[in-house]
């Protein structure tokens, strides 16, 4: 785990230990500052714990709760989380899988984690792709809500996004090609920055497509409604930045800076889901597989889930609302008049 990482649990456990001093009206710390100190001090997760826990003992009961659930957090996220920017929707969900405690239990930590994240936003000024209405655990009676685009906010903000006035033809390109890319293969933004031609991202005369090493399977990308930013984004980039996309990294950008032109052009097409986020637009995508089932081609619900990275089946049924094995069409959906260049 990366020491940022534990600075900024440190940095929330000493916010909220304060918060919870200043409201309680009953308690028996006679220094505050000393044992905030001795807070900031920690070495490690298991002295940050105890010294944290000194405080409850102190009459300050309620720091329990967010204590444990922190510490849990960080025993999961150490190796896993080596940056700031992978704490998102489903790596929580992935923790609350790990977790071997009561429902009712997973609540009151995840609790804690979003207030985690959100302490980490308002810290470094960023955006984490996180969202909450998913993430926890439904009350007795009420469903989880997947707020994804429709068939036509979808298709019309595969379209729109053309008609934005960028910067220049440059930026232009590369954030119609980089949208279209979550957009027409449900990757994250993670993975979009980590693509690079022949190791993951492989364009031929007839096909592109991305292997990932957490899919089950290769996603076929619609080339046609690609290529033409493609080979301008690699054209312009070698020209004004020296920039050889052939053999680096296709993009350079921060994740915040996708994640802004996303708020950004979804605003523009007039999209109001929420959250305006990449996830948001994964989700669409498959949703969108879904919703456009055709017999003729067999793709199942078996397939999105192998190209989807949702390692729990179950998430997906959600997002998808389903249950069964009905079939869908992908290798023509993206290649009709809804899709124009």
């Amino acid at each position: 785990m990366k020491k940022e990482i534990f600075y900024y649990t440190k940095s929330y456990l000493v916010e909220k230990s304060l918060e919870t001093f200043r409201k309680s009206e009953k308690n028996n710390v006679d220094d505050i500052t000393k044992y905030i100190t001795k807070i900031e001090n920690s070495n490690n997760i298991d002295e940050l714990k105890a010294n944290v826990s000194e405080l409850k003992a102190l009459g300050l009961p309620s720091l329990n709760r967010i204590n444990i659930a922190i510490y849990q957090f960080c025993l999961y996220s150490n190796n896993k989380l080596t940056d700031i920017h992978d704490l998102d929707t489903n790596f929580i969900l992935d923790f609350k899988q790990w977790l071997t405690i009561a429902e009712s239990t997973k609540d009151g930590y995840i609790g804690a984690v979003l207030e985690l994240a959100k302490h980490i936003e308002a810290n470094e000024n960023i955006d984490l792709d996180i969202d909450s209405q998913i993430i926890r655990t439904p009350r007795k009676n009420e469903a989880i809500l997947y707020d994804t685009m429709d068939n036509e906010e979808f298709e019309r903000f595969a379209r729109d996004i053309t008609k934005y006035n960028y910067q220049n033809e440059l930026s232009k390109n590369q954030y119609i090609l980089m949208i279209r890319f979550i957009l027409f293969s449900g990757i994250t933004v993670k993975e979009l920055l980590e693509l690079e031609l022949n190791k993951n991202l492989f364009i031929n005369d007839k096909d592109m497509y991305i292997r990932l090493k957490n899919r089950r399977a290769d996603i076929d990308l619609p080339r046609t409604r690609l290529i033409q930013y493609f080979n301008k984004y690699k054209e312009l980039s070698l020209k004004e930045k020296n920039y050889d996309v052939r053999s680096n990294p296709l993009f350079t950008i921060g994740q915040d800076q996708v994640s802004k032109m996303i708020k950004t052009l979804l605003k523009f097409c007039n999209i109001n889901r929420k959250p305006d986020t990449a996830t948001m637009l994964r989700y669409s995508f498959f949703v969108y597989l879904w919703n456009n089932r055709d017999a003729k081609n067999g793709i199942t619900f078996e397939t999105i889930h192998e190209i989807s990275g949702i390692t729990n089946r179950k998430e997906l049924e959600k997002i998808l609302n389903t249950f069964d094995n009905k079939l869908v069409s992908l290798s023509s959906l993206f290649m009709n008049e809804k899709f124009t260049l």
